[in-house]
């Protein structure tokens, strides 16, 4: 016989299914014949291919959980990075706008002179009304609202913080939960 001819055998001994004297037969061809040897071989690691399973188990939920997880992250971090680009370019703008008026009014003539003489006439008396004391001077008022300022600046600054925290939080807790 020829190569063609083992051909078929060749497929029908790797399902199994070749009787025994065939198989004999074809074992005897195999092993004189290096190209029907290498078909053989090619074969069965079709077969052994075909065998595995196509589909990993994947379990859907904390996939889906884990993604959800990682969009959350990547907002939070947008919106960070959003927010201080913001006030980075806020607190450049209120400078720039500062600096804009402080410069168009100095190159005023006879500005810097009246604004140093009303300076140089005024600071004692803007002292002593800071420094007297009293609950009704303005001493008090100017020392109170500077506090609630400082106040108002630190929660307002750690606020993003705890934000940050409770979400953290939650999305270690989220999974406990479902």
């Amino acid at each position: 016989m020829k190569c063609a001819q083992y051909a078929d055998w060749l497929q029908l001994s790797v399902d199994g299914r070749l009787d025994a004297d065939k198989q004999c037969i074809l074992q005897e061809h195999l092993a004189g014949c290096p190209l029907c040897q290498h078909d053989y071989a090619l074969l069965e690691e079709v077969r052994d291919a075909l065998a595995m399973p196509v589909v990993a188990e994947i379990d859907l939920t904390d996939a889906i959980r884990q993604r959800v997880a990682q969009y959350e992250l990547a907002l939070v971090a947008r919106r960070e990075r959003r927010h201080a680009l913001n006030r980075d370019l806020l607190g450049r703008g209120a400078i720039v706008v500062i600096l804009v008026m402080l410069a168009i009014a100095f190159l005023q003539p006879g500005l810097w002179h009246s604004t140093t003489h009303l300076v140089q006439r005024t600071w004692p008396q803007v002292l002593t009304l800071l420094l007297s004391p009293g609950p009704n001077s303005i001493a008090w008022a100017v020392w109170g609202a500077a506090a609630l300022v400082a106040v108002a600046l630190v929660l307002w600054l750690k606020r993003t913080e705890a934000l940050a925290t409770w979400r953290r939080t939650l999305e270690e807790r989220l999974p406990q939960i479902w």
